[in-house]
């Protein structure tokens, strides 16, 4: 894991200030891969890197990053390549690959609330939807449960949770009303 954090941290910085390769078309590539891996144990290295990679040109490249996070939702055209594609890595199998997503998330809603972007509100109710989404994943209640969709539902769960921790951190009063929604959804 530190190996592959260093490694994406290294690659992350030699893009961000490369004069020939510049950042907003190297973004593309994370969010391929966390648009296009099935969720197979191979392939939650290449999740992983993904996740880690979107962290870091949040941080190193706000920029660029912001460029693909800030596209309108919700009906009002364009799209948002970053938070269409970050919750099947909220959503994985694997913790540190939930955790490494939550983390790039945060770091997206950082970006977005410094900025004060124009349709923050549609950004947020997009993230605030996928998260009652994963909140609401039920086991079925017919007497036998295969532990694989109980797993799935738990991972689904436990990913919404790790997103609920970001948006207080950052959304300032955005998740005040919504805030008994969440808990009434978690103590179910």
């Amino acid at each position: 894991m530190v190996f592959i954090k260093l490694t994406v941290h290294t690659h992350t910085h030699l893009v961000c200030f490369s004069w020939s390769l510049g950042p907003v078309s190297v973004i593309f590539v994370p969010i391929f891969f966390l648009s296009s891996l099935r969720l197979t144990s191979f392939c939650f290295i290449f999740r992983l890197a993904a996740t880690l990679a979107l962290k870091e040109f949040a941080i190193h490249a706000p920029t660029a990053f912001y460029a693909k996070t800030s596209q309108a939702t919700l009906g009002q055209g364009g799209s948002n390549e970053f938070l269409d594609n970050i919750f099947q890595a909220v959503r994985d199998p694997q913790p540190i690959v939930r955790a490494c997503a939550a983390d790039a998330l945060s770091q997206c809603l950082k970006i977005l609330m410094e900025r004060q972007h124009m349709s923050l509100t549609g950004l947020l109710c997009q993230v605030h939807f996928s998260v009652m989404e994963g909140l609401n994943a039920e086991t079925p209640n017919n007497g036998w449960t295969n532990p694989m969709v109980t797993s799935k539902v738990e991972t689904s769960q436990h990913g919404s949770l790790l997103v609920v921790a970001t948006m207080i951190a950052h959304t300032r009063d955005f998740m005040l009303p919504r805030y008994d929604e969440v808990c009434t959804k978690v103590m179910e």
